[in-house]
């Protein structure tokens, strides 16, 4: 059994300097250490000197510089002095809690920040939730490392100098060659990586602090809980979130408007996490900036007629992410819009109408609401429910409304739509879109607003042959066996 040395810091000193005045004068916090019994070691957070205390690491710098031979290090007096007495460590205990460790997973009355007649009925199932999280993660990570890493275990504690080389490809390059069993591919490298930030986000998300203070919505506690994210989408663990919110839920906030840790992890955590596709959103009214670092990413914008492309690249993984951005912004933003405003569209739709007798100022932006609306939910018809009945209903309800849809601005949706029904062989449903879309060509009157059909008519006159409704042709204004 070896030994194990232990320096005793001084509480008093301390104290005073983590929360007292000892940090205002140097001199007197030198002088109180010299009038100690040697060795005197003050043991404080290091966030203290500047952070809490303004100027506090001048105060610690000033008695080092001017009285140098007053200090050593641990290692050293050790060295010089070997301790002669012999103690036995008593287990589970901590310097800022008097019920031991329960601060970090019990409500035992010890916290920070809250309210009269607060509680810390949440650290017991927070705590149980995230070991349960780090149980999946690891057995997940491991299950990877296991099969591209000799030692995993070793291969954990060198991962550290690739995180203190920034994630370099020269400090990846190193470890692998000492690590790996073979040459990896590209996705397994990225697997490997994956699985190494994996554990190192879990170890994050058991920082002490997300305990230590006075409710599960503190800034602390959301931290960790974002670490925990982190690691569940790196390994892609969706049974890891619903065990983790399973845990949130009996997690009691103090705070109304959160409920639990559950509605901690839906109004401050979620709203926290930015996938690929929302940086590169971003990334594309950056990319004139000489900044090519966009948070976590490094990125490069490509501009070509049909919009930008983003390259986006986590160096820390080191995954990829590539898509068309500002189309599909777009068309989150429309289903967002279509969202919100859906519980609202009868309403509107009755202000339209009214709208139509009336000529008041403030009614036109209502109506301007609910064309859009309606040419929103045309576009989701046309697009995702192909559904001819529901498209011509709302035609005809814009129509009576007096509410211009400017179809043509979905001219390339009413196409694909009609060429998926001849593909599809549903004849009916098509004729039924060419009377729609004629019908709209018809009323509009004028070129630039009309639904070109010419790619259709190419279409149909191609399959002519399988085609049995007549009545396609001649509104396509086809004679499909003069030529024949």
């Amino acid at each position: 059994m070896e030994d194990l040395a232990v320096f005793v810091y001084d509480g008093e000193l301390s104290h005073g300097v983590s929360f007292g005045e000892l940090l205002v004068f140097a001199e007197k916090l030198h002088q109180l250490m010299k009038n100690k019994e040697p060795p005197v070691v003050i043991a404080t957070d290091g966030e203290t000197f500047g952070h809490h205390k303004k100027f506090g690491e001048l105060a610690l710098a000033y008695p080092f510089k001017k009285y140098p031979d007053d200090f050593t290090t641990l290692e050293d007096y050790y060295r010089a002095q070997k301790p002669k007495q012999r103690g036995e460590l008593v287990p589970y205990t901590s310097w800022s809690c008097v019920h031991g460790i329960e601060r970090w997973r019990s409500n035992c009355g010890c916290s920070a920040g809250g309210l009269p007649g607060w509680h810390q009925k949440w650290r017991a199932p927070l705590r149980e939730g995230l070991e349960n999280l780090r149980s999946m993660v690891k057995e997940k990570a491991y299950s990877t490392l296991e099969k591209y890493l000799r030692e995993p275990n070793i291969a954990l504690l060198d991962y550290v100098d690739v995180i203190l080389e920034n994630y370099s490809q020269s400090a990846k390059e190193d470890f692998l060659r000492k690590h790996a069993k073979r040459p990896l591919s590209v996705n397994e490298i990225v697997e490997v990586f994956k699985s190494l930030s994996a554990i190192k986000y879990m170890h994050f998300a058991f920082s002490s602090d997300g305990w230590f203070f006075a409710d599960i919505s503190g800034i602390e506690t959301v931290k960790n809980l974002l670490f925990a994210k982190r690691a569940i989408d790196l390994l892609e663990l969706e049974n890891g979130e619903k065990v983790l919110m399973e845990y949130l839920q009996q997690a009691p906030s103090n705070v109304l408007a959160y409920g639990n840790g559950l509605g901690v992890w839906q109004k401050m955590v979620k709203p926290q996490v930015y996938e690929p596709k929302t940086t590169a959103k971003t990334a594309v009214f950056l990319h004139l900036s000489e900044e090519k670092t966009l948070g976590r990413w490094e990125y490069e914008v490509q501009e070509k007629e049909e919009g930008f492309y983003v390259k986006l690249k986590d160096p820390e993984t080191p995954d990829r992410f590539l898509g068309r951005i500002l189309k599909s912004w777009m068309e989150s933003f429309e289903e967002g819009y279509l969202s919100f405003l859906s519980d609202y569209m009868h309403l509107l739709e009755e202000v339209a109408c009214y709208s139509k007798s009336r000529n008041f100022g403030f009614l036109e932006d209502a109506k301007a609401h609910t064309e859009l609306l309606l040419r929103l939910k045309l576009k989701e018809l046309l697009v995702k429910d192909k559904d001819v009945k529901a498209i011509k209903e709302l035609f005809n309800r814009a129509q009576q409304l007096g509410l211009d849809l400017k179809a043509h601005r979905l001219s390339k949706h009413f196409i694909e739509l009609c060429l998926i029904k001849l593909e599809e062989g549903k004849e009916e449903e098509l004729l039924e879109i060419v009377e729609l879309i004629k019908d709209y060509n018809t009323k509009v009157g004028r070129f630039e607003l009309m639904i070109d059909l010419w790619e259709v008519q190419n279409k149909v006159w191609e399959r002519r042959h399988s085609i049995k409704n007549k009545k396609i042709f001649e509104l396509l204004n086809l004679q499909p066996y003069a030529t024949e």
